[in-house]
């Protein structure tokens, strides 16, 4: 006498059929799309910055690079994921924190800003606030002031 597939059985028979992944597949892609970045505030104090890689391609492969501190690779891949989906706030942002961490702060600052005007973010607004402490200016305000042609 033959059993009755069960549904748990025969969902177990169909999940690869399916191409869905086992949770240890999932566990590790859910891994391979974050990293942290260790930065400093302008009086020398540490942040951690964690990074999440949007599912972009070349925005996970930048992020997979900063895991491995190859920033010079992680900012390659993230500029590519930045030319692609510029409304990437997620790939501006841990392109803010490469361009941080190796010192390129006008660089950061920049890239922070783009990832706050698209998403308004608290570790985003803090990023580009700390990043425009450290330059040591406003941000550029007086220039676009005067661009404007306001103050002269």
């Amino acid at each position: 006498m033959k059993r009755p597939l069960t549904a748990a059985l025969l969902a177990l028979t169909l999940l690869p059929l399916a191409g869905c992944m086992t949770a240890e597949e999932r566990r590790a892609q859910y891994h391979a799309r974050r990293a942290t970045v260790e930065v400093t505030t302008a009086r020398g104090q540490p942040v951690t910055l964690q990074l999440v890689a949007a599912d972009d391609g070349a925005a996970r492969a930048g992020v997979s690079h900063v895991r491995t501190e190859d920033y010079g690779s992680a900012l390659e891949q993230l500029r590519v994921a930045t030319d692609r989906k510029p409304r990437d706030h997620r790939a501006w942002f841990a392109m803010g924190a490469v361009y941080e961490k190796t010192g390129h702060i006008h660089q950061a600052y920049d890239a922070y800003r783009n990832a706050y005007f698209l998403r308004n973010e608290p570790d985003y607004e803090e990023a580009w606030r700390r990043t425009r402490n450290k330059r040591g200016d406003d941000g550029g305000r007086d220039e676009e002031r005067r661009d404007d042609g306001v103050g002269d």
